[in-house]
């Protein structure tokens, strides 16, 4: 993906993973996998819901929460608490 993190937004990126599934689909590959990590996997869990055309999914530590996720990023960052979670999340690497 290309873009600021500040724009970011988890609807952008469902779409953005939605345009990339239906390409490969139309492209008749033999199988679709789909791997995400961290949010990524959160992505891919929703993408694949909405897929039956997925034939595989790995997901590693994938935010299930993003409600615990950002209070857990808060309690490790505490400069970020006085911000607001646009800003918050321009500060996460």
């Amino acid at each position: 993906s290309e873009g600021n993190l500040s724009e970011m937004t988890l609807e952008g990126l469902i779409s953005d993973a939605c345009v990339v599934t239906t390409y490969v689909k139309n492209e008749d590959f033999s199988s679709i996998g789909y791997y995400g990590s961290s949010l990524g996997g959160a992505i891919s869990l929703l993408v694949a819901a909405q897929y039956q055309e997925i034939d595989a999914l790995v997901t590693w530590a994938p935010v299930a929460s993003g409600e615990l996720w950002y209070k857990d990023f808060l309690a490790r960052h505490p400069e970020a608490i006085s911000t607001s979670p646009k800003e918050a999340l321009e500060m996460y690497r």
